[in-house]
């Protein structure tokens, strides 16, 4: 196939509810037997799963011809060696972007809503047929781009945790937590934990925002261990 640029493009995307039920359960028959029985809707599942694969055959059919394409999904997206000058397009939800940001530096992310009727998409302006103008626009650099701030929260062991919207702190079941969206605490439920600014605590974790806001907050926590990558300001559309 001709291309119209030698540019890369890495394209993210995610498995949809069917999938991973049949996963689960090997078969649709027994997927289905599975959402029906506790009374779901399994059409609305099978609605989702086309409409989000006509989503990404579109977008695969333009980026084919505009560039090397890569696909990957999301599960291998940790592991995955972005290039400097890679552009990434993700596709699918709110929170496959937020975490495909966190490998991400200098590179560019285009966010593809597959479903709009489906997801408002705060970090997903655009649709599939978009990236015929979009793709080009950012290639040239005519594109506007905006920077996101994103936090680093560290543990006194030297781990860290990188959050694009908010972070997490808790354990794995999800009954403590705080999230953290700039230096605001959003919510809070049964905590086991006290907040406070010192930095003479038994663990503590430095809350640090990257970009034009600069600020520190010190929790004390005792419970969890938490290891992620780092990665600072990368650039969305």
């Amino acid at each position: 196939m001709k291309r119209l640029t030698d540019r890369k493009i890495v394209l993210i995307t995610q498995k949809t509810r069917l999938e991973d039920l049949i996963k689960r359960y090997n078969t649709v028959g027994q997927a289905q037997f599975y959402i029906e029985h506790y009374g779901g809707d399994f059409e609305d599942y099978l609605i989702e799963d086309r409409t989000y694969h006509d989503a990404v055959r579109c977008a695969v059919s333009y980026l084919e011809s505009y560039g090397r394409l890569q696909i990957i999904d999301r599960e291998f997206v940790p592991g995955f060696l972005f290039g400097e000058k890679d552009l990434v397009v993700v596709i699918g939800r709110d929170g496959l972007v937020a975490n495909s940001l966190k490998y991400l530096s200098t590179q560019k992310l285009i966010g593809i809503n597959p479903d709009p009727a489906r997801w408002d998409g705060v970090l997903l302006p655009f649709t599939a047929p978009d990236l015929e103008k979009i793709v080009p626009e950012t290639d040239s650099g005519i594109r506007r781009v905006r920077n996101i701030t994103m936090a680093q929260a560290t543990l006194n062991n030297g781990q860290t945790l990188i959050g694009v919207n908010d972070i997490f702190i808790g354990q794995r079941t999800g009954n403590e937590l705080v999230l953290f969206v700039q230096n605001h605490v959003i919510s809070c439920e049964k905590p086991r934990f006290s907040l406070f600014y010192t930095n003479f605590t038994r663990h503590a974790i430095n809350f640090t925002l990257f970009g034009k806001q600069q600020c520190l907050l010190t929790v004390s926590f005792f419970f969890g261990n938490y290891s992620t990558r780092t990665s600072r300001g990368p650039a969305v559309l």
